[in-house]
Order: C-alpha cells, then sequence, then structure tokens
C-alpha cells in the first residue's frame, strides 16, 4: 500500500470508469490538509474498484471502548490529530475520544455520527447558584439531592459549600455546568486603542459565547491569538480588570502587550499578578478576570483565584490537561469550552509544523558535546534546562545569558540576545516572533503538558523552526510519553539515536 500511496499538499482529482473522483473531498472531513495521489492511472484503476477506494472514503476505524469512550484507529501516515494518543506502532495509531477531547478539540461533523454519546448537555448556573434546568439530571443523579436546596416557589439551588463538589460529580457523568451570565449592556465600553484588533472567524465565534453566557475557557493553540483575544475584551469591558498569569516572565510580557495596544493609561484599571498573589486580591471585586494558563488553577495553592468577587471571567489555555489526575477541574473552574480544530489551523496557515528530532544519546556528557555541534550562534535560539545546575553551566560554556527565576528584565533579555537559556520560567505564553531554534536540554520527566508548551513557543514565530530534543537512552526510555501531547497535534517527529 505504501508504494501505491504517497503525500501530497495539493488536491488531486482522478477518472475511474468516466467518473470523476475527488481524493480531497473524500479526506477533507478527516484531515483537511493531507491528500492522496495514486502514483499512476493503471494502479489507481486496479485498486479503485475495491477496497483502497473504500479506504479513501473513510480511513478510520471506531471502536466503543468504555461508557462515552472511543477508541479512533487510523494508519499512521494519517495526521488526524484529536483524542488522546493511547497506542502506537510502525502501522497504526490509536486515540481515545471522549468529552474532555471533544470539548477543546472540534470533531468534524461528517464524523460526529461515529461518536453518539459524547455530545454536551449543559447544566446552566446563574450568578447566585440556582439551577436553571435541574429536570436534566433529576432523575440520573438522585446522590446529589442533598447538595441543593429546594425553595417553595419552585427555584432550585445548589448549596454553596458543596458548589465545587456539585461541578465535579457533573462533569464524572458527562454534563457540563457553568454559570450563564449574559454580558450586560451596562458593562461594555469601547476602550479606544492605539493598534487596532481585528478578531480572526474563530475569536468573533469566542467574543459571542462570551457575550452570551459571560464565562468561557479558551482552548486555541499556541499563536491562535489568546492574549490578543484577551487584549480585545480589556477593549470591551468596563470597570476594574484582573489578569492571573503562572509567572514574572508573562506578567512583563502582559504589561508589555497592554501599553503597545492601550497606553499606559489602561494600567489605572488592569491588575496584573501571578497565582501565587492570590492573597493580594482575594477581598477584590473585578469585573472581568483572565485567567492566563489556566490549567494551573486547579493547584491546591491556587484554586481559591476561582472563587474571587469577579463578573465575568476567562480562562486561556492551549495544554488543558495536568498530569496528577486534575484535568476535569480545569472545565469546572473556568466556564463554557470554546476550541478549535487543529487541523483547520494549519490549512488557514495560522500555526506551522515546525522540525522536531528527538536526539538519544548515551549518557549526559553526549548530550553537552551534542548541544554544542548543533548550537548556531546566528540563529535566535532558546536551550531550555530545568536544572539550574546544568543552566548555568551551559551559560557559562557558551557565553550566553541564563534566565532563571532570579532573573530581571526577562523579557528584554531574550529579545536583546540571539541565543539565551532559560529555565521553566519561559515554558508558557512568551511569544518571541522572531525564534528559530529551541533545542530542550533538560526537562521535567515525562510532563506532556511542559512538551507540548515548549514546542508553542516556536508556534509564536514567524518562521517554520526547528525543534531540537537532546536525550539519554534512560530518559528516553523513562519519560519518551512526553512526546505523545506532539503526536496527538499531528505534529511528526524524527528520532534519532546515536552511538
Amino acid at each position: 500500500m505504501k508504494e501505491i500511496i504517497r503525500r501530497k499538499v495539493f488536491p488531486e482529482k482522478r477518472m475511474l470508469n468516466g467518473e470523476e473522483i475527488n481524493l480531497s473531498k473524500s479526506l477533507i472531513a478527516v484531515d483537511p490538509g493531507i491528500y492522496y495521489e495514486l502514483t499512476n492511472e493503471k494502479n489507481f484503476s486496479i485498486f479503485a474498484n475495491g477496497e483502497l477506494l473504500d479506504f479513501i472514503k473513510e480511513p478510520y476505524l471506531v471502536m466503543p471502548y468504555k461508557v462515552n469512550e472511543y477508541l479512533l484507529i487510523v494508519p499512521a501516515f494519517l495526521d488526524i490529530s484529536f483524542g488522546i494518543l493511547y497506542f502506537e506502532n510502525k502501522s497504526y495509531k490509536v486515540y481515545l475520544v471522549n468529552k474532555y477531547t471533544a470539548w477543546v478539540n472540534e470533531i468534524p461533523k461528517k464524523m460526529q455520527e461515529k461518536f453518539p454519546n459524547i455530545e454536551t448537555n449543559y447544566i446552566q448556573i446563574n450568578e447566585n447558584n440556582e439551577i436553571s434546568n435541574f429536570s436534566i439530571i433529576e432523575n440520573e443523579l438522585p446522590k446529589i439531592k442533598s447538595w441543593i436546596h429546594f425553595q417553595s416557589d419552585g427555584k432550585i439551588f445548589v448549596k454553596d459549600k458543596f458548589e465545587y463538589d456539585f461541578k465535579l460529580k457533573l462533569i464524572d457523568e458527562g454534563y457540563l455546568p457553568y454559570k450563564s451570565i449574559p454580558v450586560s449592556k451596562i458593562d461594555l465600553h469601547n476602550t479606544l486603542t492605539i493598534k487596532s484588533i481585528n478578531l480572526r472567524d474563530y475569536q468573533i465565534h469566542a467574543w459571542e459565547r462570551f457575550n452570551e453566557h459571560g464565562s468561557i475557557g479558551v482552548y486555541w493553540p499556541p499563536s491562535a491569538g489568546k492574549t490578543i483575544f484577551g487584549l480585545f475584551l480589556v477593549s470591551k469591558i468596563s470597570g476594574n480588570i484582573l489578569i492571573v498569569v503562572p509567572t514574572i516572565t508573562l506578567k512583563e510580557q502582559w504589561k508589555n502587550k497592554l501599553l503597545e495596544y492601550f497606553g499606559d493609561k489602561i494600567l489605572s484599571r488592569v491588575e496584573i499578578i501571578t497565582y501565587h498573589g492570590h492573597v493580594k486580591v482575594a477581598k477584590n471585586i473585578y469585573s472581568l478576570t483572565i485567567y492566563d494558563e489556566h490549567q494551573h488553577l486547579p493547584a491546591k495553592t491556587f484554586y481559591k483565584l476561582a472563587l474571587l468577587k469577579t463578573k465575568y471571567r476567562v480562562g486561556l489555555s492551549a495544554t488543558p490537561f495536568r498530569e496528577d489526575g486534575k484535568t476535569k477541574l480545569i472545565f469546572a473552574l473556568t466556564g463554557l469550552p470554546v476550541g478549535v480544530n487543529w487541523d483547520v489551523l494549519r490549512e488557514k496557515r495560522i500555526i506551522e509544523n515546525p522540525n522536531i528530532e528527538v536526539i538519544v544519546v548515551k549518557n549526559l556528557s553526549k548530550k553537552f558535546e551534542k548541544l554544542e555541534k548543533i548550537i548556531n550562534f546566528d540563529k535566535k535560539t532558546l536551550i531550555f534546562s530545568d536544572s539550574i545546575e546544568f543552566g548555568e553551566k551551559i551559560g557559562n560554556k557558551l557565553n550566553v545569558p541564563f534566565i532563571s527565576g532570579k532573573s530581571k528584565n526577562r523579557i528584554q533579555q531574550i529579545s536583546n540576545n540571539k541565543v539565551i537559556v532559560v529555565s521553566r520560567v519561559a515554558d508558557e505564553g512568551i511569544s518571541i516572533d522572531d525564534l528559530e531554534v529551541i533545542i530542550e536540554f533538560d526537562f521535567l520527566f515525562g510532563s506532556r503538558r511542559q512538551e507540548l508548551q515548549r514546542l508553542g513557543r516556536l508556534l509564536h514565530s514567524k518562521s517554520r523552526g526547528n525543534h531540537y530534543v537532546l536525550v539519554t537512552t534512560i530518559e528516553f526510555q523513562k519519560y519518551g510519553k512526553r512526546f505523545d501531547s506532539l503526536k496527538e497535534k499531528g505534529f511528526q517527529i524524527k528520532l534519532t539515536k546515536e552511538e
């Protein structure tokens, strides 16, 4: 079969018995950017009459797995990129598809009928914790009745102390609870911007959903415009606004963006804090809170930020999963999920596929040797090192800056230097338009989220770029699962093993 089919990046039509067969239309529902062409008319005619034509029309298999979960089985050469990578070999990839994956990564319409039981049922809760459509779950979830207060006037409320237990139970059962507070016209205000903000179609859709519900979680890839969308909200919502970020680096970047788009007057009503600063704002009241990289929100030390007094809220994340099993809390603590299919953004050239190479070497000393061989001081490069010790050693050896949690003016240092060594402080959110190369020297074990976030820094770049990951043989054996997050999103990885 591999000799018969080869990849193309443009549509191709063929004639069979006088009928035009459009291969691109057959595959567009599964993978909009990938088309296939048969090598010659003779082979096409032989195979298209039978199984091959059936394969072209439906090149995947969907199998029921557990309750409301499915396995999607596809040939390895197809770049289908939704679901969680469950298993793979040289010939096939198997993805797990469930309600979480459907919430953040749209299933193509022509495939939705294959997953009949993962459609989302919404449970609406207003700002006073009143449930407006309790009848949907009344008979299915009798255990939660002790968490509910039934008033004599017929209204039904969630008891305050059980709000999050209630939400988590609903999510476990396949329901999505959210507080629907349509944005009031009183709260809308056009703030003049220095630079114009033009939204793409999926950003306009998110703005419409925000207007309808007042609380949303935005799940778009790096470089797809989450920060721009946040700035747009700042320009449209009046009153005091809070922006919560995970690092000082992102705090600097948001401040720079606010100054770039609005000037310094905007800082009188917009406050930026890190997740560690929740005590400072616990008693404040905000019209809007933006949680950047809100996959951090479920952490035990940060979840209180979800209890802030804020009329509207928005979460922004490219990686809505956690290694500690608290993924469902990401959805419970923000609002209605608004996702987008990554392949659609590839087709529109909004995101590109960088060249990714995982280089396996014998030991740590070989890692340092390989780093010196692949470094190019003429290209804008980030070298990631979780280890402070290794980061300082690399910085000294290459005579370049090392930026860690102790560093000041991080964004400025990154802008002013061609090659920079960085710790975890640069893992998430930062945008570097001229970035050309990423080299991962040291990392957080098997963290899938970190791997996708680090690659995401390259997606912000104007160039396609190169992403290198240096691993020892032992590291690759122990932590190879971190690369699953890249495969799940359709990125191709070249594996190089050196003696």
